[in-house]
């Protein structure tokens, strides 16, 4: 009995380090982290800290479980062995579902991440389509040797081509930040399952 509250209580101390400890220290500028990416504050990276959190306190659960396990082997209580065999079969399933949401709430935030990349791309879609619109009016107006138009269509030309570069260089910046996002992502749900 003596040695089982120790083992609650050490594995009470565990989970409540493991929940207030960040993943990513990053001191200083030695490497660069996720703490630095705008995707940081979403709602599903959100969840899949939690969902993570959770993953390090179940495998403590279930280390501080196998250890009472193995002390209630040695003193041949197999009351409480049923009990802690029991115990330790539903953290491992819990272990299972936390760790399939994680998955699911990774697949999910790179189906979003997708669908904003690909909505960028159609917005330029369409500014580029704007622009040749715009360049066909200019040159028609050329032909016609209409130079108040022509200035007009040439200062709505240079316009949409800002319009264009800027979206452009919004989509790579973009992409860029979710690819390192899901680098970084990768490496802190790798040392989450690793432990």
């Amino acid at each position: 009995m003596k040695n089982q509250m120790k083992n609650m209580a050490l594995a009470a101390v565990l989970t409540t380090g493991l929940f207030g400890s960040t993943v990513f220290a990053g001191e200083g500028n030695e490497k660069p982290s996720i703490e630095n990416n705008r995707l940081k504050n979403r709602v599903e990276y959100q969840d899949m800290q939690q969902a993570m959190n959770v993953i390090d306190a179940k495998q403590a659960s279930i280390e501080a479980l196998k250890a009472e396990k193995k002390i209630h082997r040695d003193e041949d209580n197999t009351i409480a062995l049923h009990m802690t065999k029991k115990e330790l079969r539903k953290a491992r399933v819990d272990l299972l579902r936390a760790r399939a949401y994680l998955r699911i709430d990774k697949h999910d935030l790179k189906q979003d991440q997708k669908v904003a990349i690909a909505e960028q791309k159609q917005e330029i879609k369409e500014a580029k389509k704007e622009l040749r619109k715009a360049k066909r009016e200019m040159r028609k107006s050329k032909r016609k040797k209409n130079l108040d138009q022509y200035a007009k269509n040439t200062d709505q030309v240079a316009h949409l081509e800002q319009v264009v570069e800027s979206k452009t260089q919004s989509a790579e910046a973009y992409e860029e930040d979710v690819d390192e996002f899901f680098a970084y992502l990768d490496v802190e749900i790798d040392e989450t399952l690793d432990k």
